[in-house]
């Protein structure tokens, strides 16, 4: 459920620099537009753009194929 810690550092070297949840089964439903959190370390890099984009959108996904 959404009431879990979240630990965006799992060592000294490494963790996440962001994480998205969706909030398709939280109250608001799919007209909410999602939670975004980043690290402190992220945050401070205000001006420095991302050096790799990513993510995209799935046109379709069947049982047997999927088309992106």
């Amino acid at each position: 459920g959404p009431y879990v810690e979240i630990d965006m550092k799992s060592g000294e070297a490494d963790g996440y620099d962001a994480i998205f949840l969706s909030p398709h089964k939280f109250v608001g439903g799919p007209g909410s537009p999602g939670i975004l959190l980043i690290s402190d370390a992220l945050y401070r890099l205000k001006g420095v753009a991302p050096s790799t984009s990513g993510g995209g959108t799935v046109r379709y996904v069947g049982p047997h194929a999927h088309n992106e």
